[in-house]
């Protein structure tokens, strides 16, 4: 699987992500959701049972629109 670095990198350069959110820090999906805002990509977030409303709130800021929260 590759790291948070590579999978920002896939993303600056347009590619969308499923990203299961029990695999990663809020930081990091609010990393790679800033960049989905600046190129474009979307991200889904699955597994989101660890998320708050807040966390889910700033990751949509960052993202601009650009990510899809997927509930059970």
């Amino acid at each position: 699987m590759p790291n948070h670095n590579e999978l920002k990198d896939i993303v600056i350069n347009g590619g969308g992500l499923i990203l299961d959110v029990l695999n990663f820090p809020v930081s990091t999906l609010e990393e790679i959701a800033k960049e989905a805002a600046k190129s474009g990509a979307f991200i889904v977030c699955k597994n989101i049972s660890k998320l708050t409303t807040t966390n889910m709130k700033e990751i949509a800021m960052k993202s601009k629109g650009h990510v899809i929260f997927q509930f059970p």
